[in-house]
């Protein structure tokens, strides 16, 4: 009985929720390139063979590696930030812009301003 019962509710609950996907969007970096993202897979591995071998000679091996790769990475982000201003336009907005995507802040306009005077309330 008790099977019954757990698969009808089971029924009932999946009908009620079913699973819903969801993509994942992601960031789209221009700066990234296909030998980064190997460069990236191999510094996962040294990790993980960093952590799980006490080699003192791996642990030099992969500091070296990981502040090479950091400036690789700071010298690609520069080149791409650098021809996107070079072809811009508009070359204030393209900056802000840039700047804003890197630190992920955005500014709402102010819509509604209220300035009180002595007897009244001004809306802009």
């Amino acid at each position: 009985m008790f099977n019954n019962f757990h698969c009808i509710l089971l029924r009932h609950f999946e009908n009620s929720f079913p699973l819903r996907y969801k993509s994942h969007l992601t960031k789209h970096n221009g700066w990234i390139t296909k030998g980064i993202k190997i460069s990236c897979q191999r510094k996962k591995d040294l990790y993980f063979m960093y952590t799980h071998l006490n080699n003192p000679q791996l642990k030099e091996y992969y500091k070296r590696y990981c502040a090479i790769l950091r400036k690789v990475i700071n010298l690609a982000k520069q080149l791409y930030y650098d021809k996107q201003i070079e072809l811009s336009s508009n070359r204030v907005k393209t900056k802000q812009k840039i700047i804003k995507d890197i630190t992920g802040k955005t500014h709402s306009p102010v819509t509604d301003m209220k300035i009180k005077s002595n007897a009244s309330i001004l809306t802009f």
